[in-house]
């Protein structure tokens, strides 16, 4: 989620209909490429100005492009300064400004697009991202139906018409302020959410939203983790579960993040939260551009159990392999006596040292509750021990 500017939605109406199967849609002109999913964020393969090979995010909860100054400078792009910028986070980044002549995406080309140019390296490096060139905002492919497909991991544009499946729904939706919006309930708090595939989690509920229907006082909760890093640096929340009724389905136990301390966009007023691709991820969608709606079905990740980080920490990309950024106090990786700025060297005898940290993330997520996980870690100073984790769910 990347923010260019201020932040005010107004309340939204939902239009829901089920779809009929007797008339399939005839299928339209279409576009295809395949996708990454890396850290839950769809990493797309983009070519600019003619030369591939550049990798980006697509965000729906950003407008416009944005490219790296390492992807600006292989460019030979011009820059313009353009003051700073916040996102999801305290902090503010430099931005310039500059303009494609030409971008491809899934053997479709663009024409000249303005670009904002920022580095993203801080959230390369703390996420794991082995290749991170910028991000592309929804409104860029405007005139497209764009269908992320999550059976498939293909991204798909539509020109004109498109089948629709025997179980699809077609969801209304409103742009405000350059945001995909939409009513949600959460529990029993009704509120407008954005749908952003550039949040990891599932949910984000803004804090004055959380403070109003008392979401920092939920039980069982986690306190003050470590759940992410934005363009304005470290993103710390309480971890609950809620229950979100969106699209006119409703899913329990959905992981939610309520951010504490200064937390940039996060503590705007007006929407609920956002949904992100945690959440979305259950669907195939249809983001009809063009008329303002969706068209979603379940996919086989549909009822899927959500998993917290069964070991508590954080983990970024180190010189050596994986680096733990933070521990959760009193989390499995604390008691074990793992600490930040210790590098994983391996775990159950397996060399990490080319892991990148999304891997292994997803290696530990993967371990039954219980299972002891024994690391070879190289503390700050050199010094090498052995420690045995043992993963367990913590909410």
């Amino acid at each position: 989620m990347v923010r260019l500017y201020a932040m005010k939605l107004p309340a939204l109406g939902l239009a829901l209909f089920v779809l009929s199967t007797s008339a399939p849609i005839a299928a339209a002109a279409s576009w295809q490429t395949p996708y990454q999913l890396i850290d839950n964020r769809i990493v797309v393969p983009v070519a600019i100005n003619g030369i591939s090979g550049f990798s980006m995010i697509l965000d729906t909860g950003a407008s416009g492009m944005s490219i790296t100054p390492q992807a600006a400078r292989r460019l030979h792009l011009s820059l313009e300064k353009a003051g700073s910028t916040g996102g999801a986070g305290a902090g503010r980044l430099p931005v310039w400004n500059t303009r494609l002549k030409r971008v491809g995406l899934a053997g479709v080309a663009f024409g000249t697009l303005p670009s904002v140019v920022l580095d993203l390296g801080f959230i390369q490096r703390a996420i794991g991202f082995a290749k991170l060139d910028g991000i592309v905002g929804y409104d860029v492919l405007r005139r497209y139906a764009v269908e992320i497909n999550a059976d498939r991991s293909a991204l798909t544009l539509f020109r004109g018409r498109y089948r629709i499946p025997a179980n699809g729904r077609i969801v209304g939706y409103a742009v405000r302020s350059n945001f995909i919006t939409l009513p949600a309930r959460i529990n029993s708090a009704r509120g407008d959410v954005i749908l952003d595939t550039g949040d990891r989690s599932s949910l984000t509920v803004f804090a004055p939203f959380a403070h109003h229907y008392g979401f920092y006082s939920v039980v069982p909760s986690i306190r003050n983790a470590v759940t992410g890093y934005g363009i304005g640096g470290t993103i710390r929340s309480n971890v609950f579960r809620t229950r979100l009724s969106v699209f006119g389905y409703t899913v329990n136990g959905v992981l939610t993040r309520a951010p504490v301390g200064a937390a940039g966009v996060f503590d705007s007023a007006g929407p609920a939260g956002t949904v992100g691709n945690g959440f979305l991820l259950r669907f195939n969608i249809i983001y009809d551009l063009p008329r303002e709606r969706l068209v979603l079905w379940p996919n086989t990740r549909f009822s899927a159990y959500e998993r917290y980080d069964p070991a508590g920490m954080w983990i970024g990309v180190g010189a050596y392999g994986p680096l733990v950024t933070s521990v959760l106090a009193g989390g499995p990786a604390d008691k074990a006596g793992v600490r930040a700025g210790d590098t994983i060297l391996s775990v159950d005898r397996i060399s990490t040292r080319t892991w990148l940290p999304p891997q292994l993330r997803t290696w530990l997520k993967d371990r039954p509750a219980g299972t002891a996980v024994t690391m070879l870690l190289q503390s700050r100073t050199g010094v090498r021990v052995s420690r045995m984790v043992r993963v367990h769910e913590l909410i």
